[in-house]
């Protein structure tokens, strides 16, 4: 392959590797008996929304999360094979692009975007939040985003957001008549 192969997020587990690249997809690299074996996803071979990985995050679930610019969210079950795209729109998802993916201690999904943070609630939504929930800067960097313990950091253009899921609450607001 003559592709080059601009690496934007690695994640590693099971002896296998996941590199996210900026014009060449997803590559798995796999080693389970001392030989390599390697796999591509790609917009070609219609595995995935976009070619520019962004952000790779594994949940409890033994999903992959894949974060990308310009495609959202493509989800590759592990057990199955199967992947799943979530685009702007879909679940209340508010862009495309994609800058970091974690899980808090309730195994809810967090994603930060180019401009703003959701969580991934149970009914499978996406809920929003913005400077009026308490939020600095929201203009998230790629892989900007950390877990320790109950806590959750998400890197902006500003410096960072530091909160823990559980203390937040999300005030639904009746409608207007």
């Amino acid at each position: 392959d003559t592709k080059a192969h601009y690496v934007q997020s690695i994640h590693y587990n099971n002896d296998e590797l996941w590199v996210g690249t900026v014009h060449s997809g997803l590559i798995r690299i796999s080693d389970p008996n001392g030989k390599a074996t390697i796999r591509t996803y790609s917009q070609e071979t219609s595995d995935l929304s976009s070619d520019f990985v962004s952000a790779l995050f594994e949940g409890i679930d033994r999903k992959l999360w894949i974060g990308t610019s310009g495609g959202g969210i493509n989800i590759l079950d592990l057990e199955t094979e199967k992947i799943t795209w979530i685009l702007k729109g879909d679940q209340n998802l508010s862009s495309n692009t994609i800058q970091g993916i974690t899980e808090d201690n309730n195994n809810d999904i967090w994603v930060s975007f180019k401009s703003g943070i959701a969580k991934l609630d149970d009914t499978g939504v996406f809920i929003n939040y913005s400077e009026d929930d308490g939020f600095e800067n929201l203009v998230f960097n790629p892989n900007g985003v950390g877990k320790s313990g109950d806590t959750l950091y998400f890197g902006s253009a500003a410096g960072y957001n530091v909160f823990k899921p559980a203390d937040l609450t999300f005030q639904q607001l009746p409608a207007k008549i």
